[in-house]
């Protein structure tokens, strides 16, 4: 039977042996990508977020989803790095499913067209990139020129196409990352009340103490002079903004849960000696 852990240790093992070998055929063509210590995917998800947001700013890339999206307001993996570290110091088994893992996926592919734009690629360097990232070759090469237009319009209807894709990536990205950063931030929050109301009932009993009643009829008539309060602003529950908070609030409690509430999966006895007639019985008498 195949043992399941050493087949993980050898695909990990293979994994950092492909992305070290392509990254020193990397360096020697020219290019300086990431060190020993990033992932291949992080590193070119990061080269996304760095093309990108110069792109934006830079030029005028026909993109739709630029219209509700701050540029200027950018999330860093950085950060949901740090905020994972400190709640993993809070809570022993923090987010044992990945819930708030980083996905580089689609970033990663974006990232490799950039590596493909930064000068021409070779076959091996395209197939090595495409096998690291997960895709087609096709996938990081330019589309054919259309034949319907002349050549300089079909030239600038490809490059402005493969940017705003780019740009649609970047976009993406920096969602999911803000969403990450919201649940954890949820997150956050919930393991600090949990300690305050754990703190608060052990010392419910010895801080329980009536108030004297001059001092209730004192506050009852300070409340009855007090000027009402404007009504505050009550925010639509219907809006993206509203819903996607709330579900990042519910994946924050589940992750918060699951910390707390941690139970390892048990291994199932199985006996290879033992027949399925033998099984059956042994289940039987019990």
């Amino acid at each position: 039977m195949r043992n399941p852990i050493a087949s993980k240790r050898k695909n990990n093992s293979a994994q950092k042996y492909n992305s070290s070998h392509l990254n020193s055929t990397l360096n020697s063509s020219g290019f300086s990508l990431f060190d020993d210590s990033t992932s291949l995917p992080e590193a070119l998800a990061l080269k996304l977020d760095t093309y990108a947001s110069k792109l934006v700013h830079s030029e005028n890339v026909a993109c739709p989803d630029l219209a509700d999206f701050d540029i200027d307001d950018m999330e860093s993996v950085e950060t949901i790095k740090d905020l994972r570290e400190e709640l993993g110091r809070k809570l022993k088994h923090f987010d044992s499913a990945g819930t708030t893992d980083v996905n580089y996926e689609t970033a990663a592919i974006a990232g490799a067209k950039l590596m493909m734009d930064e000068r021409p690629a070779t076959r091996n360097m395209t197939r090595k990139l495409a096998e690291e990232v997960g895709c087609n070759e096709r996938s990081l090469l330019y589309n054919a020129l259309p034949t319907d237009v002349g050549e300089s319009k079909a030239a600038k209807y490809v490059s402005d196409k493969r940017k705003e894709d780019i740009v649609e990536s970047f976009i993406d990205f920096q969602k999911q990352l803000k969403f990450k950063v919201n649940i954890l931030n949820h997150v956050a929050k919930k393991a600090d009340e949990n300690v305050i109301h754990t703190r608060r009932r052990h010392s419910a009993q010895d801080n329980m103490k009536t108030p004297p009643k001059n001092r209730l009829g004192r506050m009852a008539f300070t409340d009855l002079q007090r000027t009402p309060k404007k009504k505050s602003f009550q925010p639509d529950p219907l809006s993206y903004t509203r819903i996607m908070d709330n579900y990042a609030d519910m994946l924050a409690s589940e992750v918060k849960d699951r910390s707390i509430n941690f139970k390892r999966l048990q291994p199932i006895p199985f006996n290879l000696d033992e027949t399925d007639e033998e099984e059956v019985e042994r289940m039987e008498e019990a």
